[in-house]
Order: C-alpha cells, then sequence, then structure tokens
C-alpha cells in the first residue's frame, strides 16, 4: 500500500498509461523485495544466527544462501523485464535519454544494480560453494565472510533507493529538452498541458517593463486565446 503512493505520484501515472502505472508499481515492489531481503539477511538473520554455537552459525549460514538467491533471482528477472519496459513507455527516444541527466541517473541506478548482483552472485558461486567443500573436512568459516558481503551490498541497495528517489523527482527527457530558445530581443517557449499549447513570448526580456504575450492553440494547431500584459 505505501508503495502505491509513489506509484501514483510517479512518472508511469502522470503518462496516463494503466501498462506504465501497473508496471511502475510491480518494478517498485519488486526493488523493495530484493533490497529488503538484502537488508534482512545481512542486519537480522545473520546476527541472530551468530548466537548459535560452533559450526552452527556456519551450516545456518550456508543454508540460508540458496533459499535467499532464489527469491533474489526471481526478483531480478522481473526487474530486468519490467525495468527497460517501463522506461520504453515513458521515453523511447534513446539518443534524447542519453542526452540528459534523467539518462545519467538511469545509468548509473544501473550500475549500482550490477555491482549488487555481481555481490549476489560471489555470495551463491564463491562463498557458498567453497563452504560446501569445506562442510566435510568440519573447516567450515562463511558466516564472518557473507556478513561483509551482504552489509557492502545493502550499503549498494541505500544508495540504489536514493538514485530512484532522485529519477522520481527529476523530469524527464522530453520535459528537460524542450524547445526553450531566446532571440537578440526577446524570449520564446512553448508548455504542454493536456490537449493545448501555450506559446509564451516576452519581450524585451530584460530589466525593467516588458511585454508578455501567451497564445493558447488546441491539439490540432488551432487558436483558442490570446493574453497580453
Amino acid at each position: 500500500m505505501l508503495i502505491s503512493t509513489t506509484t501514483i505520484i510517479g512518472h508511469g501515472a502522470a503518462s496516463e498509461q494503466i501498462s506504465a502505472i501497473i508496471i511502475d508499481y510491480a518494478h517498485s515492489l519488486i526493488a523493495s523485495v530484493w533490497i529488503g531481503g538484502v537488508i534482512f539477511f545481512g542486519f537480522i538473520l545473520l546476527p541472530a544466527l551468530s548466537r548459535l554455537d560452533g559450526n552452527k552459525k556456519e551450516i545456518g549460514a550456508l543454508l540460508a544462501i540458496p533459499r535467499f538467491s532464489s527469491m533474489i533471482v526471481i526478483s531480478l528477472g522481473v526487474l530486468i523485464i519490467t525495468g527497460p519496459a517501463l522506461l520504453w513507455l515513458l521515453e523511447d527516444d534513446v539518443v534524447l535519454l542519453s542526452q540528459s541527466s534523467y539518462g545519467f541517473l538511469i545509468m548509473a541506478k544501473i550500475g549500482v544494480a550490477s555491482i549488487m548482483a555481481a555481490l549476489g552472485g560471489y555470495n551463491q558461486f564463491k562463498l557458498q560453494k567453497s563452504a560446501e567443500k569445506d562442510i566435510k573436512s568440519d573447516t567450515i568459516s562463511i558466516h564472518r565472510k557473507l556478513g561483509r558481503s551482504l552489509k557492502t551490498e545493502a550499503v549498494l541497495g541505500v544508495i540504489l533507493l536514493g538514485l530512484v528517489a532522485l529519477l522520481t523527482n527529476s523530469s524527464l527527457p522530453t520535459s528537460q529538452a524542450q524547445q526553450i530558445q531566446q532571440v537578440t530581443y526577446g524570449f520564446q517557449t512553448s508548455e504542454f498541458s493536456e490537449n493545448a499549447r501555450f506559446d509564451i513570448n516576452i519581450d524585451p526580456f530584460a530589466s525593467g517593463s516588458n511585454t508578455i504575450v501567451i497564445s493558447v492553440f488546441d491539439s490540432d494547431g488551432n487558436p483558442r486565446q490570446i493574453w497580453m500584459t
């Protein structure tokens, strides 16, 4: 329910596309499962296992890895599908996206998420496999190594949430690249709202007295009204 409040004020809801709203909600929900799972594993479950005697904490940590890994792998699969799908619905101009601050934030988000996924792979394929071999010789030692890895992954998860917050509160590339031009003696820009276009002219665009003309056009380009101040 809390995630839905973020969805209804996000870019998906602003696009007024039902598919974008649904995908945005699913993407945020699964991301919270992934990051929340990492935080729970590293800061709650492992400290609880540390109270066990002998090798029990090591075996408990080893048994927990595949169970959490299966959940995280499914989450990553859903995120890999919903993320690009949502971005395509919101902005399909790749060139414009690559030249905007929104696009830079997307790339940073992908970079942090990729490092988190790599750490998850390290936990599963390196730590888990090594511990499975060591358990036969009764020299298993995974609890501390896993704790350090998960804490690093959790910090990256918090950074990832910060990037998501910046994306939610930033403008889409189309808005950032909206045509704004300053002429020699004046200023002109166009703003869009629903099915109307507002052409704004300010002359001479300088300190002192200025003339402001606002022209309103419908979606077909027909003039609706003109204001002059």
